[in-house]
């Protein structure tokens, strides 16, 4: 792997980790945990996949985490 991307995964593995794990081991991160998530990650562009992971890590009953997704997505696609 080319080592611009090694060093950009690897901010961005670290960053969505915690969601990660909350997955793999079914549970679900508090909406808070999951926008800290998504704020962390919103410095590395077209990152949509660790969006997503952090997305579907928590419950999300009020839909303020799915607003922040399309907030940064929508962002992104304007750079």
């Amino acid at each position: 792997m080319p080592t611009g991307k090694r060093r950009l995964l690897t901010p961005c593995k670290n960053i969505v980790e915690p969601a990660s794990l909350a997955l793999i081991q079914q549970q679900l991160l508090s909406d808070a945990e999951v926008i800290h998530i998504m704020e962390q990650l919103r410095a590395y562009p077209q990152q949509s996949s660790a969006l997503q992971v952090a997305l579907f890590a928590c419950a999300d009953e009020q839909g303020v985490v799915d607003a922040k997704y399309e907030e940064i997505v929508s962002e992104w696609q304007r750079l």
